[in-house]
């Protein structure tokens, strides 16, 4: 499997046009933040034990949320209620937005609709795995083969964290997490994916890099239209 090639990212620093027929795909540099970026009292708990690059990783995903958010609720970040459902699916109560979030390496990815549940999954293809014992344990024998039929080894790197996204995604848009059925959440075609229920999903699989896999999965309808943006986080975290 050939990951498609990276969308094109419009670089965004404000709410972009309204438009309810389409997912938003909106993504950040973790090293666009500044290093001394402080931890914001609304988001809880602080970061003290966390270590580098871990705590940047999440200050800039939890920027990516505020600034985001913002836009779409229109609300202060410190005044969106972010609460989770019983499986730990974050969301906003009292609206029809959804959202989801992710973060790998040096990117933090965040979809967001109107109107339609969605996940989100973004990983660093990394070669210093047993992708083969991984993928003989967690996916289907006939994923695994043909991951085991790639060409060399960084081909079924990225077969490998292909078909993870695309599973993650569909998983977080459900609200189970990858405890739950990896094994038996199939994709039927290059923009569908299968759950161990049955119910199908629709699936777009992009790069943000050359080494980032990414995924978004999402119910209905079908012709949601997808749209990229790179934030231009506060200049002032």
């Amino acid at each position: 499997m050939i990951l498609p090639s990276p969308p094109e990212w419009q670089r965004c620093s404000s709410a972009p046009e309204a438009d309810a027929g389409a997912i938003d795909i909106w993504r950040a540099d973790v090293r666009e933040i500044p290093v001394n970026a402080p931890w914001r009292a609304h988001w809880g708990k602080k970061m003290f034990q966390a270590k580098e690059p871990v705590r940047q990783s999440r200050i800039a995903s939890r920027l990516l949320l505020d600034t985001v958010l913002s836009y779409y609720l229109f609300a202060a970040p410190e005044d969106i209620v972010i609460l989770r459902e019983t499986n730990g699916r974050p969301y906003s109560p009292g609206t029809a937005v959804d959202f989801n979030l992710s973060h790998s390496g040096h990117w933090a990815l965040l979809a967001v609709a109107n109107g339609t549940r969605l996940g989100a999954d973004v990983e660093r293809i990394r070669l210093d795995r047993d992708l083969m014992a991984i993928s003989r344990r967690y996916f289907s024998k006939s994923e695994a083969q043909e991951i085991e039929g790639a060409l060399d080894v960084d081909e079924q790197a990225r077969c490998f964290y292909g078909l993870w996204t695309a599973k993650e995604a569909a998983l977080k848009a459900r609200g189970t997490g990858i405890a739950n059925g990896l094994a038996d959440t199939n994709r039927t075609s290059a923009g569908r994916i299968r759950l161990i229920d049955g119910e199908e999903m629709h699936l777009r699989q992009f790069t943000i890099e050359g080494d980032y896999a990414a995924a978004v999965a999402w119910d209905a309808p079908a012709a949601m239209r997808l749209r990229f943006f790179h934030a231009t986080l506060p200049a002032d975290c």
